[in-house]
C-alpha cells in the first residue's frame, strides 16, 4: 500500500509540475555542484581562513630563523660624515722670512669609514637561539597539522549532516505517503458506508501533520547544505549536492591501542614536547646577562683633506675585544627564575594535554560503541514496523482492522526509521571524531567513509 501510494503521489507530482511550467515563465536554476567527501576535505583545506593564517605563522617562523642565522654573519658597515669645526688652534713657528702660522685641525673634512664586525659565539647563545627558531619552525608545522584536521573532522561533521537530514527527509516523505494512502481508504471506506466520518478525520490531522514534518526536513536539508558551503568557504546560498556513502559496516576497536595511538600520532602533543624543549633552551638564553662576549672588528678609514697634525689619509684598526658581565643588579636572576617557571608551564600544559587526548579518545570510543549497538537494535526494527504499515493498511481496507492500528503502525515507522538513521550517522561522525581525537585513521571505514 506505501508503494501504491508513492505511484500516485508521484503522478500527482508530475502533472502538477506540468502545469506549473507551462503556467509560469522559464528560469534557468543555476546547477548545483556535487561533491565527494574527499573534495570537499580537499576545498576546505585550500579555502579555509583559519587555515591560511597559520601557513603564515609558519612563513613568519621561517623568517625569525632567518634573522637568527643573520645575527651570527659578518656586519658589515659603511659610514661616511662631513664635518666642520672651529675655531681651529694654530701654532707660530720662527722662520727664515719671519713668524710662520700652522693650524693644528682642519676646520672642514670629510671621514669614511668601512667596518666589518663578526661576533664571536663562545657562549653558545647565537647557536642556542638558531635551534630555538628550528623547534618553533617545527611546532608551527605541527600545529598547523592538527588545525587541518580539525577542519577535516568539521567537513566530515557538515556533509554527514547533509546526508542525514536528506536520509530524515526521506523518512518523513515516506510517512507522508503513508498517511495520504490510510486517507484515501479511508474516504473509500466512509463513502461505502463502512467507517465513521471519524476516521476521515482523523487520517486527514496525520497527513497534515506528515506535510508538517516534511516541510521542517526539507527545511534542514538546506541548512545543512549551507553548512557545508560555510566550512568550505563558499556562498552558503550555492546550491550543491553531496555524493552517498557506501553502506555503512562494523568496526571493532579496542580502547588502549586507540589511546597509546593518538600519543604517537597527535601532532599537537609533540608540540607540547617542542614547546618543552623551547622553554629549556631558553633558561640558557636567560643567563646571557652573565656570559662572556667577544667580538671582532677591523675597519678602513679614509679622511681628506687633513692637516700636518691631523690624522693620516688613510687608516685602519683591528680589534678584538671581550666582554664579562659583573653585575646587573639581579636583572640575569630574575629572567632566569622567569624562564624556569616557564618550563615548568610548558611541562603541566603537556599533561594536561595528555589527558585530555586520552578523555577525548575514551569519548569518542564509547560514542562509536553505543551508535553501532543502536543501530544494530534499529535496523531490524525498520523492516517491522514497514511490514506492519503494510498489514494494518490492508486490515483497514479489508474492514478487519481500525485507523488507530494503521496511525499507531506509520508512526511506529517514522520513530523507528528516524532512530535507525540516528544511529547510523552517529556511527559514521563518531567514527570520524575518533579519527580526530587519535590523530590518524584507524583503520577501514574510519573516516566515516565505510567498507
Amino acid at each position: 500500500m506505501i508503494k501504491a501510494g508513492r505511484a500516485l503521489l508521484a503522478a500527482a507530482g508530475v502533472m502538477a509540475a506540468c502545469v506549473v511550467a507551462a503556467a509560469a515563465p522559464q528560469a534557468t536554476a543555476p546547477p548545483s555542484q556535487v561533491l565527494t567527501l574527499d573534495q570537499a576535505i580537499k576545498a576546505a583545506l585550500e579555502g579555509n581562513q583559519g587555515l591560511r593564517l597559520q601557513r603564515e605563522a609558519v612563513q613568519k617562523a621561517l623568517g625569525f630563523r632567518a634573522q637568527a642565522l643573520a645575527a651570527r654573519m659578518p656586519q658589515l658597515q659603511l659610514q661616511s660624515a662631513h664635518i666642520q669645526t672651529g675655531p681651529i688652534s694654530t701654532v707660530t713657528f720662527p722662520g727664515p722670512s719671519g713668524p710662520v702660522s700652522i693650524q693644528l685641525g682642519t676646520p672642514e673634512t670629510t671621514a669614511t669609514s668601512l667596518a666589518l664586525t663578526q661576533l664571536i659565539d663562545i657562549s653558545r647563545l647565537f647557536a642556542n637561539g638558531i635551534k630555538i627558531t628550528d623547534l618553533n619552525i617545527t611546532g608551527t608545522r605541527l600545529d598547523l597539522g592538527r588545525s587541518e584536521q580539525q577542519v577535516v573532522f568539521g567537513v566530515k561533521q557538515a556533509y554527514f549532516g547533509v546526508l542525514q537530514t536528506q536520509a530524515i527527509r526521506d523518512v518523513a516523505q515516506e510517512t507522508l505517503q503513508a498517511d495520504e494512502e490510510h486517507l484515501r481508504v479511508a474516504r473509500l471506506q466512509y463513502e461505502a458506508g463502512t467507517v465513521p466520518h471519524f476516521d476521515v478525520l482523523r487520517a486527514e490531522v496525520a497527513v497534515a501533520d506528515a506535510r508538517q514534518r516534511l516541510v521542517s526536513a526539507s527545511n534542514g536539508v538546506d541548512l545543512a547544505k549551507a553548512a557545508v558551503n560555510n566550512i568550505l568557504g563558499a556562498d552558503v546560498n550555492r546550491p550543491i549536492e553531496v555524493e552517498p556513502m557506501p553502506e555503512y559496516s562494523r568496526v571493532e576497536l579496542e580502547l588502549p591501542p586507540l589511546q597509546a595511538q593518538a600519543e604517537r600520532s597527535r601532532p599537537d602533543l609533540h608540540s607540547a614536547d617542542l614547546r618543552i624543549a623551547i622553554a629549556d633552551r631558553l633558561i640558557y638564553l636567560a643567563r646571557a646577562g652573565k656570559l662572556p662576549g667577544m667580538a671582532l672588528t677591523g675597519s678602513y678609514s679614509y679622511t681628506a683633506p687633513t692637516s700636518a697634525f691631523g690624522p693620516q689619509n688613510l687608516t685602519w684598526a683591528v680589534t678584538l675585544a671581550a666582554n664579562l658581565p659583573i653585575f646587573d643588579g639581579g636583572t640575569t636572576a630574575a629572567k632566569v627564575a622567569q624562564a624556569r617557571s616557564d618550563l615548568r608551564s610548558a611541562q603541566a600544559g603537556r599533561e594536561q594535554l595528555r589527558q585530555g587526548i586520552a578523555l577525548d579518545v575514551r569519548q569518542a570510543y564509547l560514542s562509536v560503541r553505543e551508535a553501532q549497538a543502536r543501530l544494530e537494535a534499529t535496523a531490524k526494527s525498520v523492516e517491522e514496523a514497514r511490514e506492519a504499515v503494510r498489514l494494518a493498511e490492508a486490515r483497514y481496507a479489508a474492514g478487519v482492522g481500525t485507523s488507530v492500528e494503521v496511525t499507531d503502525a506509520v508512526a511506529a515507522f517514522t520513530g523507528a526509521s528516524t532512530n535507525n538513521v540516528t544511529a547510523i550517522y552517529d556511527a559514521r561522525i563518531s567514527l570520524a571524531r575518533l579519527d580526530n581525537a587519535v590523530g590518524a585513521p584507524i583503520g577501514p571505514g574510519a573516516t566515516g567513509a565505510a567498507k
